[in-house]
């Protein structure tokens, strides 16, 4: 039995990158709390290959659907900012990472990689015109260009120019719109309330947020990503290769403290996941991917709230 822990007294070096390796964790690394290297590379990847293949499941294949709801209903990623969760290691998110996140309940969610959006969409296939209405009662409308099971190409209605807007996606939309780390029931602890909260609201609010990361590595998994990105995340704990450690009080991002009421429920939110991350939790075999490792220690966390 292992624990994942807040690193006090053990020397560590803080790492501000928070694109890490998806198949490969890298040896000797001296910030980890889990520190089983025993795996190969090839088991490693086996490992991921066979949990991917279960989450997979959790998705729709829609490449080859001629529904056009259908094929909006993916997580829509802006071409000409992917490149920033590559070579950026910004934790708070400002450079833009523009994304839409569609729902078949028309839900959506737009840009949780930066300042999160969220509300209602409808298509309407006479104008080909895409309306966005947010919580804040602002309208967007989007005209549709091309839209295909991989490629959605839009200008904004507002812009002059006419600019075209190139998203892509994988292809794939889920079939449970609770298993979408992305849908609005998965993003709730983004959303700052409008008063005060109890320590019972908190704690819920701290369940949807490692809900929301158990989904995230899921959805890694199951599309068998090369790397994880938590680019633009507000988050209290760091995710390492094998290791889950709380950030320095000093060190949270501003975004962190936007998700609450104020500073002061903040600091109350990060306490509490301080008892949760001391606890001890069971790592699976040193066989297992760092990914499938800290899923599985991420559930234990959650189940026991």
């Amino acid at each position: 039995m292992l624990y994942v822990q807040k690193i006090l007294k053990i020397p560590v070096i803080v790492f501000m990158l928070l694109i890490v390796p998806y198949f490969f964790a890298c040896n000797g690394q001296k910030n980890k709390v889990e520190t089983d290297t025993a795996a190969t590379n090839n088991e490693q990847v086996d490992s991921a290959i066979i949990a991917g293949k279960k989450f997979a499941a959790q998705l729709t294949d829609v490449t080859t659907s001629t529904n056009l709801n259908e094929l909006l209903c993916q997580g829509w990623e802006y071409e000409e900012d992917i490149e920033n969760l590559t070579f950026s290691s910004e934790p708070e998110g400002n450079f833009p990472f523009r994304s839409f996140y569609f729902s078949m309940d028309n839900s959506f969610v737009s840009e949780p990689r930066g300042e999160i959006k969220f509300g209602n969409w409808k298509f309407d296939d006479a104008t080909k015109l895409i309306t966005l209405t947010q919580s804040n009662k602002q309208f967007l409308q989007y005209k549709l260009i091309k839209l295909s099971a991989t490629e959605l190409v839009i200008s904004n209605t507002a812009d002059a120019d006419k600019k075209k807007l190139v998203f892509v996606a994988a292809g794939k939309k889920y079939t449970q719109l609770n298993d979408n780390p992305y849908h609005i029931s998965n993003n709730i602890w983004r959303i700052a309330p409008k008063q005060p909260e109890t320590d019972v609201q908190i704690k819920a609010r701290l369940k949807n947020y490692l809900l929301f990361h158990i989904n995230f590595y899921k959805l890694n998994l199951a599309t068998q990503q090369h790397s994880i990105s938590f680019y633009g995340f507000p988050s209290c704990i760091k995710w390492y290769a094998g290791g889950i450690i709380l950030i320095k009080e000093k060190e949270l991002p501003k975004n962190w403290f936007t998700c609450f009421y104020n500073k002061g429920q903040a600091m109350q939110a990060y306490k509490m996941m301080e008892t949760i991350v001391t606890k001890k939790y069971v790592w699976p075999t040193k066989k297992m991917n760092w990914v499938v490792k800290n899923l599985a220690v991420l559930e234990q966390m959650y189940a026991g709230m």
